[in-house]
């Protein structure tokens, strides 16, 4: 399913993939990839501008593989293979830079959409690709008891990583805004952590976790996380399916507290800040 709901991907035994306008509700276009799509060795994806069905996968030799295909003419555009032994195991994963530009596959490398020609090229050494950001910043998957996560200077992936240290454990969700200036990561207590990538340093304090369940033997976890498309709020679901959205841009934060509780009053303000402060409205 397409992030906007608008298109689906069914797969057949015979490598065919219908897609279908869901609004519609009609067949767009088949593709003939001649390949079965196994959920153990394939994934497949929409880009964000909904003209490319990539899908990712292994060849016979156990190299991993990547196609891009034409959403508006049913064709293979264009195919990548990494590097054997390279890439993460387990599922596929593909993940795409904000700009819609760049992607990552199961080699490790990155991907241009329209030619299909590796930006950084596959490499045996580096962990799991979790995000790239619009000026190629590729920050590395957390594991599950990882403190730290590894961001690498995609246009030189030859120099060594920095490490940005949160000091609790870490979960898997982390994504990059818009802009590329704040990164995202969630940790084992289903809270959100954000990351000024600028001053490298922590930006605020994380982003609560979802109300805890009637016992408090396990926390509540984030299973999935992403910044709107201008990068003021996080949107993230928890392991309940209950969604939350988080307000992260000032200006919105100060106008949704405005309408909610309003603005202090002279009195509210002594009671709330120092004397030395004169009152200002705050709304």
């Amino acid at each position: 399913m397409s992030k906007d709901g608008g298109l689906l991907a069914n797969s057949h035994q015979n490598g065919d993939i219908d897609i279908w306008d869901t609004r519609a509700q009609a067949k767009k276009i088949t593709l003939r990839t001649g390949e079965q799509i196994d959920p153990r060795r394939n994934a497949v994806a929409f880009s964000p501008d909904l003209r490319t069905l990539v899908k990712v996968g292994q060849t016979g030799e156990g190299i991993p593989s990547m196609e891009l295909w034409d959403l508006g003419t049913g064709t293979r555009r264009a195919a990548a293979t990494g590097r054997k032994g390279s890439g993460s195991y387990g599922l596929p994963k593909i993940v795409f830079g904000p700009n819609g530009g760049v992607l990552t596959g199961p080699d490790q490398g990155v991907i241009d959409l329209d030619t299909g020609l590796h930006i950084i090229e596959p490499n045996q050494n580096l962990p799991e690709m979790g995000a790239i950001s619009k000026d190629r910043l590729v920050a590395a998957q957390p594991g599950i008891l990882d403190t730290k996560v590894k961001l690498w200077d995609g246009n030189d992936m030859s120099r060594p990583p920095t490490d940005v240290g949160f000091g609790v454990k870490l979960d898997t969700s982390i994504a990059f805004s818009p802009n590329g200036r704040v990164l995202a990561v969630t940790d084992r207590h289903g809270q959100i952590r954000l990351w000024d990538v600028q001053a490298r340093r922590t930006l605020g304090p994380p982003l609560t976790s979802f109300y805890s369940r009637s016992t408090d033997w396990s926390p509540i976890q984030v299973v999935a996380m992403a910044f709107d498309s201008v990068g003021t709020r996080i949107m993230a679901t928890d392991d309940e399916g209950r969604l939350r959205t988080y307000l992260i841009d000032p200006a919105e934060l100060k106008a949704a507290l405005c309408a909610e509780v309003g603005p202090l009053s002279p009195t509210d303000w002594k009671s709330y800040i120092p004397p030395a402060v004169p009152y200002r409205r705050t709304c």
